[in-house]
């Protein structure tokens, strides 16, 4: 018996420190017998210690600060148990000063932070058992052994079965204290990057009384006086023992501060962009900076520059003396000549700070000793800026720039805001842009930086509203951003709180998503990853690279191999595409063992090649991918220019599925039926995502005025303009409402009763948001809001059937804009006019986002490293000013948008690629101008692995493009429900067999498709007069199409 309980015990001794297999695996449960031991000790400490709270672990909390410091949450608990317990230096043993829960709640704190045995958990186990030893000695000091119960196999058991039974209940406490520890370092973490760097340290600052101002002398500047705050050093100057004198900003929690004398262009560009300052405050700096611009003092009248003639050079080369330094100021009184010398090289600066923002370069230049003597050789009296002051003008130049397109904008409505996220030097930058309706103008508004705060929806809607609220709410018509979770609950936050703008997700984003889902399918995978593994070894292999290209001259391949990139939309498309172009040449080159498919781990993965079966499956699965892909990537390249409407993103969507609708119905390259049913699945869902979550999209193309008269729209058979007898064929203001007459629209066009509900709903918000609409031209003639409704039901019925005034028709308007515009000013047009305008404003893309973050990256390279994110901005709102006051200035053309004419623009923008392309359009081709310029930086702007010759939009290959399409074969399929894998869901509001699509994506025009689009296209101009003002009063709630 003695030799049994023995072993009992030896197995008890083991398993005590050995957990359970489960909190093994779990990691949650270490050690926990051990620390069930001490609790029970610690419960058992004698009488003589004193009750108290010497040591008060009860309400034990993390500190935050400590853990950023120390970087591990453990060291933080080692470090709070050895002020509490003291050191244990050379075996020093514990001496409890107290008793009581306070001290029996240290069980619970190393519970919750031993997590394993092994890394940091090591020290924490060692205060285990170092506490264990104190307790004991404790105990039996004073003779009040607690007798040590016997630990058989059916306790043990007993306590695992106990901790398997509380690992959820442990681990769902565990993660909630996870998930507020978390919460608590990111806000100490905001605290401490929100500020970002700053010039002195803030705890050495004490603040004291204003110092007494003389009265001689000039006073001192109000604004200064109230945003910054006079103080002191602690530390003391070593050579006078005294204080340094400093101001400090205003703003309750930031610690920014200057050394006196305080300078303007110092403290009003922080002041402008401090986020502890109300809105009012910063605008007021703003203000401030902006009128030390160097563009206040230099006239346009002075604008000399790049205006001079060829007779003036002439004329000024025979008149110049001997030393032409001087001329400008011979006769000039010494204060005169001062003041010119003054003006001459404030207007220097002025051209050299727009020549730096414009093309790009580093403003460190300037202090290189080559520019100087360059500008010193040319003129002795340059007083050009350095680099850092040069800084501080940029800021005001684009403080100024931002008061005067906010004065402009205010007077402008129908604006459209896009926004978008990007990093600029390691700094997180929100780019605001708006841009308006009818030159379609992108402004850069917004720029905020704010890395050290969580962007989430909320966040994003604060500074979206700083924005907004200062140009005015009612100034906009939409709110458009990628589809990203924070960014959609911003503009979803924004359009619940001012309902008459409409918040819609960036088109080209979406579009590229679905180009993402379709190659995730498993069935291109493989493909996809063989792709990946020929493009980067002929792009990084310099000498298959050579040879390739040399080959590519021989069998008359024109471009090369285009890289897979991150940020292009429709990557895989191009490089697929590309790829398909050279697959011949690169075959060959491996076939004749030129390129060598065996070797090194890259040549070897090579070897498919080399082996038909394989090679043409490959080949096959890449024709597939590339073919699938193809008019989703045309569409997106299309709907990436300035001029793109609502209008435009339902069209190319509905196109898009036509395109494949025929290719499905071929299938000639045998793409497996499941493959089809997935990406029926795929394009419905995000169908339904975009196009289904709003009739904004379906609205702009029903009324535009080009395919009102066309079959584009799903309906039966029947004459649609010819009206009833029973309807009236002219209406006026004061008898508007809608007639029963337009069953049959109902009936036989589904769009029109949903653009009708969408066109309602948009016009009740606007009255209500707008009661003095009252007193305009539009609304003057009608008596209440119902009375308005009702003429908009009447209009747009006149619309649908071509009635007057709606079918007047004058070529010389280009855009569906202008002839809404005309409309405006008919009283049996005007309503529907109203809200049709807005609808044709809108840009329902984020491109303006695109291009200047192409822009910031193009000011952002490495040899600027200590260039900040804000210079960066204010940079880019210069360059963005300058190419907009000296760019030609063409009309605003609506063309007739599709693949032919997209890609006739990017050929053309190939030809001349300036080094920091300009913002202004400025296609030389007879085809109507599409502003897809160089500076839009779309997608065709891509590097080309062995030539850098631009791969962006090049012909397709003719067997990809010369498909026979079976246009009726699915015409009379039965409505299934959403996200079928049988049909696409645009068939519900199109007929997409329709000629009119597949022409929209085609290399070649498609016969028929010019039937879609109705002959010229209307527009014209008008101005509202003043009218005694008036409001609407009456209840529209219940009011509907």
């Amino acid at each position: 018996m003695s030799t049994s309980r023995g072993k009992s015990g030896a197995k008890a001794r083991t398993g005590a420190r050995q957990p359970p297999i489960t909190a093994a695996l779990l990691g949650a449960l270490h050690y926990g017998p051990e620390i069930r031991n001490l609790a029970a000790l610690l419960k058992s400490l004698p009488s003589s210690i004193p009750l108290g709270t010497a040591h008060d672990f009860s309400s034990h909390e993390l500190r935050q600060e400590a853990v950023m410091e120390l970087g591990c949450e453990k060291s933080v608990v080692n470090q709070d148990l050895e002020w509490s317990f003291g050191s244990r230096v050379d075996g020093k043993l514990i001496e409890f000063q107290s008793r009581g829960p306070g001290l029996e709640a240290v069980t619970v704190v190393l519970r919750q932070y031993i997590t394993g045995p092994a890394g940091q958990n090591v020290v924490l186990i060692k205060w285990v058992d170092d506490l264990t030893a104190a307790a004991q000695d404790a105990i039996e000091r004073c003779g009040a052994q607690k007798r040590k119960r016997k630990s058989t196999a059916a306790r043990q058991r007993m306590e695992e079965d106990e901790d398997e039974e509380n690992v959820d209940k442990r681990q769902r406490l565990d993660t909630e204290n996870d998930k507020q520890q978390r919460e608590m370092v990111a806000e100490a973490a905001a605290k401490l990057t929100r500020q970002g760097s700053i010039n002195h340290p803030f705890d050495d600052l004490i603040d004291i009384p204003p110092p007494q101002r003389s009265k001689r002398g000039r006073a001192a500047d109000p604004t200064l006086e109230e945003l910054t705050i006079p103080c002191e050093t602690k530390s003391l100057n070593p050579k006078t023992g005294k204080p340094y004198k400093r101001f400090r900003c205003a703003g309750p929690g930031c610690h920014e501060s200057w050394a006196e004398p305080r300078q303007a262009g110092r403290v009003f560009p922080h002041a402008a962009k401090c986020p502890y300052f109300s809105a009012e405050q910063r605008n007021m700096a703003a203000v401030a900076n902006a009128k030390n611009a160097l563009s206040n003092d230099v006239s346009s009248s002075d604008d000399d520059g790049g205006n001079a003639t060829a007779k003036d050079e002439n004329e000024a080369k025979a008149g110049m003396s001997k030393n032409p330094y001087f001329d400008p100021f011979r006769g000039l009184g010494e204060d005169e000549r001062k003041k010119a010398i003054a003006k001459f090289q404030k207007k220097a600066n002025l051209y050299l700070l727009e020549f730096l923002a414009v093309t790009g370069r580093a403003l460190r230049h300037v202090d290189e000793n080559s520019f100087k003597k360059l500008v010193k050789h040319l003129n002795p009296y340059h007083g050009l800026f350095s680099s850092t002051t040069m800084a501080d003008y940029v800021h005001r130049e684009a403080a100024k720039i931002t008061m005067k397109n906010s004065t402009r904008l205010r007077t402008i409505g129908n604006l459209t805001m896009s926004y978008d996220g990007a990093t600029v030097f390691g700094q997180s930058i929100y780019s605001g842009h708006v841009t308006t309706p009818k030159l379609r103008e992108s402004f850069l508004m917004l720029a905020d930086e704010s890395s050290g705060d969580s962007h989430t929806g909320e966040h994003i809607k604060d500074i979206l509203l700083g924005v907004i609220d200062d140009i005015g709410p009612l100034q906009f018509a939409a709110l458009v951003s990628d589809d990203a979770g924070n960014t959609r609950v911003a503009r979803e936050l924004i359009a619940e709180k001012y309902p008459t703008i409409i918040a819609l997700a960036d088109a080209p984003h979406h579009l590229s998503n679905l180009v993402k889902d379709i190659c995730k399918l498993a069935h291109f995978e493989e493909g996809i990853e063989k792709m990946r593994t020929v493009i980067g070894f002929f792009s990084t292999s310099t000498y298959a690279g050579t040879h390739l290209k040399a080959l590519r001259v021989i069998m008359d391949i024109t471009k090369g191999l285009v890289t897979v990139g991150k940020t292009r939309f429709g990557t895989m498309y191009w490089s697929g595409y590309a790829l398909l172009r050279n697959l011949p040449a690169i075959h060959e080159l491996i076939r004749l063992g030129v390129v060598r498919a065996e070797g090194s781990e890259e040549q070897s993965k090579l070897g498919f090649f080399r082996k038909v079966p394989l090679y043409n499956a490959f080949k096959l699965n890449l024709e597939q991918l590339v073919t699938i892909l193809e008019p989703i990537a045309r569409a997106i390249q299309c709907l990436e220019g300035s001029m793109t409407t609502l209008g435009d993103v339902w069209k190319f969507y509905v196109a898009i599925t036509a395109v494949l609708q025929d290719n499905f119905a071929e299938n000639a390259l045998a793409i497996p039926d499941d493959v089809m049913d997935a990406i029926r699945r795929i394009v419905n869902a995000r169908y339904q995502q975009l196009i289904g979550s709003t009739d904004a999209y379906l609205a702009g193309f029903f009324l535009d005025p080009q395919y009102v008269t066309s079959t584009v729209l799903k309906r039966s058979s029947g004459n649609l303009l010819v009206s009833s007898p029973t309807e009236s064929s002219s209406a006026t203001p004061g008898n508007q409402a809608a007639e029963d007459g337009d069953a049959d629209l109902r009936r036989k066009m589904p769009a029109y009763a949903a653009v009708g509900t969408f066109l309602v709903n948009q016009l009740k918000a606007e009255l209500k948001a707008r009661p003095n609409l009252k007193s305009s031209k539009v609304f003057s003639p009608y008596a209440d809001r119902k009375a308005v409704i009702a003429a908009l039901r009447s209009q747009l019925e006149a619309f649908t059937r071509q009635r007057a005034p709606f079918n007047r028709r004058n070529a010389a308007w280009t855009r569906a804009y202008l002839y809404w515009r005309a409309l405006l000013d008919d009283a049996d047009a005007s309503v529907l006019a109203y809200i049709a305008l807005k609808i044709f404003s809108i840009m329902p893309t984020s491109m303006p986002e695109e291009r200047t973050v192409s822009v910031f990256t193009k000011l952002s390279t490495k040899d600027r490293n200590r260039q900040d994110a804000k210079t960066t901005v204010a940079l880019t709102q210069v360059r963005q000013e300058v190419c907009r006051r000296d760019g030609e200035r063409k009309p605003a053309v609506q063309p007739h948008l599709n693949w032919r004419s997209v890609k006739a623009a990017f050929a053309t923008a190939e030809a001349v690629e300036p080094a920091l392309p300009p913002v202004a359009s400025g296609s030389g081709s007879d085809l109507p101008v599409i502003d897809l310029s160089a500076e839009n930086e779309p997608s065709p702007n891509i590097r080309v692995s062995e030539d850098g010759v631009n791969d962006a939009v090049a012909a397709g290959l003719h067997a990809l493009n010369t498909r026979s399409l079976a246009s009726d074969v699915l015409a009379d399929i039965a409505l299934l429900p959403s996200f079928e894998s049988t049909r696409f869901e645009a068939e519900d509001s199109a007929d997409i067999s329709d000629a009119f699509f597949r022409d929209l994506l085609s290399d070649a025009p498609v016969a028929g498709a010019e039937k879609a689009v109705g002959s010229g296209v209307i527009g014209g101009k008008g101005k509202e007069k003043a009218t005694p003002a008036a409001v609407f009063d009456d209840d529209i709630d219940d009011e509907v199409f």
